[in-house]
């Protein structure tokens, strides 16, 4: 089988409430050419796992189902490690992330993979971003200078693209405890170290939106 362009590595964890509309983004993208990786952080949700048996066959998804007990979860980042396996597990030339309660503008993929291929060096791509509230209604963009030399604590993850070789020059993603609520960030980090700015994604409106709500922050970091 011929790798895929993108790999999406999608962090989940207990919300079956939003689970398929982030799902159903990558779904309904313009460019066909991806794989999706479902990395499940063992939910509990019964509707987690009724959702997740309904997809155990597409040929382009990945389900990986963490098993963790509360001992081990609390001393790690957790989606920060769920990210290292998803970079494990991907085969695409390019990587993406995605938050269970996020979802993607259709033609996402298409846009950001597309300035990839035009310049290999850029190495890193962001987009734009509508910031909703929990019923994903659109209160305000998100967006920086087109060139960003520090995205620490700014850009978001579900707003980040990289080819996987930047992906692999960085190390991965550190999975320390300490760095449970700002794991993105500190990758960022190290894409920067590593010798890469995040070059804006072309276009005026969002290519992903992020879902600001109660729930968006728990013990298992920010971007469950």
């Amino acid at each position: 089988m011929t790798a895929p362009a993108v790999s999406v590595l999608l962090t989940s964890y207990n919300r079956p409430r939003y689970l398929a509309q982030a799902v159903e983004s990558v779904f309904a993208q313009t460019m066909t050419d991806w794989e999706l990786i479902i990395l499940d952080d063992a939910s509990s949700d019964p509707g987690v796992t009724h959702y997740l048996q309904g997809l155990w066959w597409h040929p382009r998804v990945i389900i990986h189902k963490a098993r963790v007990d509360e001992a081990f979860r609390s001393a790690t980042c957790r989606y920060a490690a769920n990210a290292n396996t998803g970079l494990k597990l991907a085969t695409g030339r390019h990587i993406t992330y995605l938050c269970d309660d996020d979802w993607y503008a259709p033609d996402r993929l298409e846009v950001m993979s597309a300035m990839l291929d035009h310049d290999s060096s850029i190495g890193v791509v962001y987009a734009r971003q509508g910031v909703t509230d929990e019923a994903g209604n659109v209160q305000w963009q998100r967006v920086f200078e087109p060139v960003v030399d520090n995205a620490y604590c700014r850009v978001d993850h579900s707003s980040v693209m990289h080819t996987a070789e930047a992906g692999a020059k960085a190390g991965g993603w550190d999975e320390s405890a300490e760095h449970w609520r700002i794991g993105d960030a500190v990758f960022w980090r190290r894409l920067h170290a590593a010798g890469y700015s995040f070059h804006l994604a072309p276009g005026d409106g969002p290519l992903d939106y992020h879902r600001d709500h109660a729930a968006g922050v728990n013990k298992l970091g920010r971007p469950y």
